[in-house]
């Protein structure tokens, strides 16, 4: 057997998500995976839901109380998962 154009698994599999459109959403499972790291164990433990679209985060949580403690805090959350993630990722993060 003859090989033609031998490619690094890595760069096969870069290629897939691109032309597939799910780098995205990738992405927004990552910054997802970030947030207990984000905004430690109390505040993660009281979000119900996270979703990432567009740049923006979008954090549904069980407790008032943390979510308004998170609410003071928006800015520097938001500078911690892109820090967390390696870019500038999150543009705005909504609380619910």
């Amino acid at each position: 057997m003859q090989r033609i154009g031998e490619k690094l698994l890595g760069e096969v599999l870069t290629e897939y998500i691109k032309e597939a459109g799910i780098g995205e959403r990738m992405r927004g499972l990552d910054i997802c995976g970030l947030w207990p790291e984000a905004v430690g164990a109390r505040a993660a433990a009281a979000t119900r839901s996270l979703n990432f679209a567009d740049g923006v985060l979008y954090c549904r949580m069980s407790s008032s109380t943390v979510r308004n403690m998170l609410f003071y805090n928006l800015e520097g959350i938001r500078g911690e998962l892109n820090r967390l993630a390696g870019g500038a990722y999150v543009r705005k993060i909504v609380l619910c």
